[in-house]
């Protein structure tokens, strides 16, 4: 079995730092893993004042 080697390092957004990253479809930015459960856990605390707002 093969394995693929490819180096899809891109910079994260947040950091700055040229990291494996994973593209939030929502806002069209790369997150490095760190980063991307930050940004999850930011929009997760909107939605939830959203709710409680309205």
């Amino acid at each position: 079995m093969a394995m693929a080697m490819e180096n899809d390092k891109t910079l994260c957004d947040i950091c700055n730092e040229e990291k494996l990253t994973h593209l939030c479809e929502g806002c069209s930015k790369k997150f490095c893993s760190m980063d991307l459960t930050e940004h999850h856990q930011m929009l997760t605390n909107e939605l939830r004042q959203i709710d409680i707002d309205y």
